[in-house]
């Protein structure tokens, strides 16, 4: 893939930097004077928070021994459970807290997160949804033309496709969710394009557990103020369980319609679609219709450019045509200019001398010049154009 432009890249850091504060400041009550920079508000007191009131603030300074938004976001998730009674007795809840504390670490990290080069996916659902049999599938069957590249140390891997890059997140089970987005929640939630949540659907006793999952995931990303698209995937919807067992197909139905019921809550973008690692058509359908939610610009973007490039050449071609014509006209009146001032000196000279004129050799440089205008315009025409639609690019 090439390398972004330092200036582009600087530009879309900032643009993203400027998001990322815009939502950090969401979090905190604007009744107080909030810094401009990232890093300055990390060092302000807890009792910024707009969903902390001065009661709960201080109780949680005195549980922990901390004062600003800094030292909140020092604590670990081992300190959190193992004081989590304690804060319960304080009349906070532990959901409420944890909200807190992903804030906290949120705010600390963004001032020196770097923003992605591409496209950020994260996967999620309870252990044994089939998360990574999913990624295999689809590296296997569907992007085999594509180098897929494990990050090590991370649960991350990076497809490139098409000169695009794409970064899918694999995140664990329920409990190691929470822990993971406790300590880095920007890693897995700052700047996410699209998130796939998966349900194992032949896994009916935990059906429950799954519905508790996604609203958690989804009050921590409302909590955050980030707004990427929710890509439901009712997985292991393998066809032979489709086609031997009508009650699958309730089954369906019902999760749907949970689902449904859970969004209306949130103004999140969404579909729910059946996904099976046995189904490749089925699968490409849902990989598909993700790979269109990220890149869904991009052809709006190439239509874009291209009526700007037509409008451009037409643009061009008027305005060389008229120059064109105007230089024609300026070369007829200086050869015009010539051939009088000519014509005056040998009338000067004839009545002198008494000769008459001879005729005279008219030389013709139209046809000339016209090939000249033509190639040259052509030329100059389409130079003009790759530069105007570079400089729309950046």
């Amino acid at each position: 893939m090439a390398d972004i432009p330092d200036d582009l890249y600087n530009l879309t850091t900032g643009l993203a930097k400027e998001l990322t504060l815009k939502n950090i400041q969401k979090l905190l009550d604007t009744k107080k004077k909030i810094p401009s920079k990232i890093i300055e508000i990390s060092n302000l007191d807890i009792d910024y928070f707009k969903d902390l009131d001065s009661q709960e603030a201080k109780s949680i300074k005195e549980i922990f021994g901390l004062k600003t938004i800094r030292e909140l976001a020092d604590i670990t998730y081992r300190q959190l459970m193992e004081n989590s009674a304690l804060i319960e007795e304080k009349g906070i809840s532990q959901g409420k807290f944890e909200l807190v504390i992903t804030a906290a670490k949120y705010i600390r990290n963004a001032a020196r997160y770097k923003i992605p080069e591409g496209q950020k996916i994260v996967v999620i659902g309870l252990d044994n949804a089939g998360k990574t049999a999913l990624l295999s599938a689809i590296n296997k069957e569907i992007i085999d033309f594509s180098q897929l590249k494990p990050t090590q140390g991370m649960q991350r891997q990076t497809i490139f496709l098409k000169e695009q890059k794409i970064y899918i997140f694999e995140l664990g089970g329920q409990e190691i969710f929470r822990k993971q987005y406790l300590e880095n929640p920007e890693r897995y939630i700052l700047g996410t394009d699209i998130m796939v949540f998966l349900i194992d659907m032949q896994d009916e006793r935990r059906y429950n557990v799954a519905f508790e999952y996604l609203e958690q995931i989804l009050n921590i990303v409302k909590f955050l103020n980030e707004n990427p698209e929710f890509i439901i995937l009712l997985h292991k919807s393998d066809p032979n369980i489709l086609k031997s067992r009508p009650l699958f197909h309730e089954k369906i139905d019902y999760v749907t319609g949970k689902v449904t019921k859970i969004f209306k809550q949130y103004s999140f973008g969404y579909s729910i679609q059946i996904s099976s690692i046995y189904n490749v058509i089925g699968l490409t359908k849902s990989f598909q219709y993700l790979l269109k939610k990220l890149f869904a610009g991009d052809l709006e973007r190439e239509q874009e450019l291209n009526a700007i490039s037509e409008l451009i050449t037409r643009v061009l071609k008027m305005v060389l045509n008229i120059e064109s014509e105007l230089t024609q006209e300026v070369s007829n009146l200086s050869e015009n200019f010539y051939q009088l001032k000519e014509e005056i000196a040998y009338l000067k000279k004839s009545i002198i001398s008494g000769e008459s004129r001879p005729e005279k050799e008219t030389i013709s440089t139209t046809t000339e010049t016209n090939k000249h205008l033509a190639g040259s315009r052509d030329a100059f025409i389409e130079e003009l154009k790759q530069f105007l639609l570079k400089k729309d690019k950046l």
